[in-house]
């Protein structure tokens, strides 16, 4: 968490790219842990499309500069 934020910043100047998709991963273990807190008052059915949603995160995160 801590160390992978501090890369990022430190990626960002030299490697913006690398930096973002970093973040991307770290967005992502972020999310699947809230989940993982919350998954008792999900249904089966709730907590495998929440998944699948913040499984998707960095790739819908590595899109969206693209395409500006």
């Amino acid at each position: 968490g801590v160390a992978g934020a501090g890369l990022c910043i430190g990626f960002a100047p030299v490697l913006p790219g690398m930096a973002m998709l970093l973040a991307a991963w770290l967005a992502r273990a972020g999310l699947l842990g809230l989940l993982d807190c919350g998954r008792a008052r999900l249904t089966p059915m709730a907590l495998r499309i929440a998944a699948d949603v913040v499984l998707l995160t960095p790739l819908v995160l590595a899109i969206r500069p693209l395409a500006g």
